[in-house]
């Protein structure tokens, strides 16, 4: 049980640090609605760390104190911000005017020709 519940743990904190990551670090250039997730999500990855620690489980806690420090070093690799912010409008900065990847890829078959 234990074992299962630190897997799970780990997966949440890194797919919590993984968003962190792939939002903008200013809080200037976040938008309301990233602004609002963070906070979700950091209630959420802090709660778990939290339940973790109350019911004893030190190894679980420090699992998932480490995946969500290594998502967000893997959300912060620029190709996979570009990519996120070019598929998700909620990755995107504020006042960014990033092309869906139709768009995109139809401005560079033009700039070919």
């Amino acid at each position: 049980m234990a074992l299962a519940l630190s897997i799970i743990a780990g997966i949440v904190c890194f797919l919590g640090g993984l968003f962190y990551g792939i939002l903008p670090l200013r809080e200037d250039d976040m938008t309301g609605k990233q602004k609002t997730a963070t906070r979700t999500v950091s209630i959420i990855v802090f709660g778990l760390v939290i339940i973790l620690i109350i019911l004893g489980d030190n190894l679980g806690s420090w699992i998932a104190i480490g995946a969500a420090f290594v998502g967000f070093g893997v959300g912060k690799i620029p190709p996979l911000q570009k990519f996120f912010a070019a598929r998700w409008k909620i990755f995107r900065p504020k006042g960014a005017k990033t092309l869906s990847p139709r768009k995109a890829k139809k401005r560079a078959q033009a700039a070919k020709k």
